[in-house]
């Protein structure tokens, strides 16, 4: 009997651990806006509130983790968390799209597009690519206007959200 509960503690800490949602933006604060960003230069305008720090490596790590859309017919398990223009972090389950060609793919390996469906509302999804030039999202809600999230300087892993 003993046996069997701690089977079941460590399965249950196991799977929790394994799929538990780990957001990887952070808001930057107003003092923290203007200090070491260069905006790259671009004729949108962007509302300041809307710059979020990325930690881009451990998203990359948990990329990985995910199902290859039409390969599996389990559903992903990879829950991750984004941003809107309105500061509101929603959670998506994120598959791996791949856009490129087979050929491609090989010759650029770390180019990559996946798929978000949120968790809450599957009418509402996020589109997006990680590669050399950093990660570019596109975030769809039935309804209203499409938001964007791009880098927003040019050496730091700071991304705005806009519409």
């Amino acid at each position: 009997m003993k046996t069997r509960l701690w089977a079941l503690l460590l399965a249950m800490f196991v799977l929790n651990s394994t799929f538990a949602q780990i957001n990887y933006w952070k808001k930057i604060q107003a003092k923290n806006k203007n200090q070491n960003l260069t905006a790259i230069a671009t004729d949108v305008n962007v509302n300041t509130q809307n710059i979020y720090y990325l930690d881009i490596e451990s998203l990359k790590r948990d990329l990985k983790k995910t199902n290859l859309r039409g390969k599996s017919s389990v559903a992903s398990e990879v829950l991750l968390t984004f941003p809107d223009k309105s500061g509101k972090f929603i959670t998506y389950r994120v598959s791996e799209l791949s856009t490129l060609h087979p050929d491609l793919a090989k010759k650029f390996p770390s180019v990559k597009s996946y798929i978000g469906i949120q968790t809450t509302n599957c009418g509402n999804v996020i589109r997006f690519s990680m590669g050399s030039d950093g990660f570019h999202g596109m975030l769809f809600k039935s309804g209203a206007k499409s938001q964007y999230i791009d880098p927003y300087a040019k050496i730091d892993s700071s991304y705005m959200v806009y519409s």
